[in-house]
């Protein structure tokens, strides 16, 4: 057996515990809606982790989830849903089906003929049939609404994108970002002025609610373009947001920073001045990298 594998009985054993009688009071009046947002903390701190290259955290970060993928099963098995072996048998399965270049015969032609084949036995398994190609699939079949929106917008584009619809290359994305771009300056200035009889007659209060609805959509559009291109780039726009995200926390710390040693606090520092302490923590953060 290998050297893993007691490790992880260990840790069903455990978490067994934490939900028997004699067990963690807390633990016992744990549901599968009340623990979600546990679930997602430690997705999202594995993912910091690995952001950072924080190999020591990382591996327990994984842990974490590890423990929350066992105590889900638990919660399921309870319930008499799945056992933690079905579920690990079911991907298990899931996996040799949906890499037949691998554990089939199939033969592919790149990355793009896998994910195609990933695509289409996927459909296949929704309609009930894994063993055969779906009779109908549409687009919308797989939305992916469960994904943040700007994930969920890099992966439609992929999906469009391997069924020939896209964008050839980069340069033509930045284009497009130019025109979503004008596009959202003209949704903001389409109300300034009655352009109709009707419109002149419209209460501020119509128009601000529908400029505002324009501008939203057109701001939509404009992310999804940018999401488009992160793609063409072969870059994660998610992450790459995360990044700049932490980024800009540290060079705002830093001038919060510099504030502290002149005895000074936020708000209430004239924007030049604030521009100037900013720019310094730039050129620091940039000759420290």
């Amino acid at each position: 057996m290998a050297d893993y594998l007691p490790e992880i009985q260990r840790l069903k054993e455990i978490t067994d515990q934490l939900r028997s009688p004699g067990g963690c009071e807390w633990d016992q009046k744990q549901t599968m809606d009340s623990m979600r947002r546990d679930l997602l903390e430690e997705v999202y701190e594995l993912i910091d982790a690995i952001q950072r290259r924080d190999m020591p955290n990382l591996a327990e970060e994984i842990g974490d989830v590890l423990f929350l993928v066992c105590f889900y099963a638990r919660l399921g098995e309870e319930e008499g849903f799945f056992t933690l072996a079905e579920i690990a048998r079911n991907v298990a399965d899931k996996l040799v089906r949906r890499h037949p270049h691998v554990f089939g015969s199939a033969q592919v032609d790149g990355v793009g003929d896998i994910l195609n084949n990933w695509d289409a036995i996927k459909a296949a398994e929704k309609e009930g049939d894994p063993d055969q190609k779906p009779s109908s699939h549409t687009f919308a079949s797989q939305a992916y609404g469960f994904l943040p929106a700007l994930d969920r917008a890099q992966k439609l584009g992929g999906k469009a994108a391997r069924l020939g619809f896209d964008w050839d290359n980069a340069d033509s994305v930045f284009d497009k970002i130019v025109e979503e771009l004008a596009e959202l300056r003209n949704a903001r200035d389409l109300y300034t002025k009655p352009t109709a009889k009707s419109e002149a007659t419209s209460t501020k209060a119509d128009k601000d609610s529908r400029r505002k609805a324009d501008m939203e959509l057109e701001l939509g559009d404009l992310l999804f373009a940018i999401s488009s291109l992160a793609r063409h780039l072969g870059v994660n726009a998610e992450l790459g947001l995360h990044r700049s995200l932490e980024k800009f926390i540290r060079r705002f710390q830093s001038v919060e920073d510099q504030l502290k040693d002149q005895q000074r606090t936020l708000p209430g520092v004239p924007i030049d001045e604030l521009e100037t302490l900013w720019a310094a923590a730039k050129a620091d953060a940039t000759a420290n990298s």
